[in-house]
């Protein structure tokens, strides 16, 4: 395969296999699917730990997000005031 100039050449850290500008992980393809998406793993549990959060927190989310929107309504009538 020829290589243009701006492309960067990496090696695959677990198979050594050459990756041109793809592999954010440092895989190539192949091993992504053998490994699965890191990506897609750290989002899950984020995900999960965020829910988790909001179910314990839920009136303490409310109340905040009733407050904000008290705040954001008194911005816009000051803005429209003047």
């Amino acid at each position: 395969m020829k290589k243009n100039k701006n492309e960067e050449t990496k090696k695959c850290w677990k198979c050594g296999r050459e990756i041109i500008n793809e592999g954010k992980f440092g895989l190539c393809p192949t091993c992504v699917n053998e490994y699965g998406t890191p990506l897609m793993a750290v989002a899950g549990c984020g995900f999960a730990v965020g829910v988790k959060y909001a179910v314990e927190n839920h009136d303490k989310i409310a109340k905040g997000a009733v407050k904000a929107a008290g705040t954001a309504v008194k911005v816009a009538r000051n803005m429209l005031d003047k």
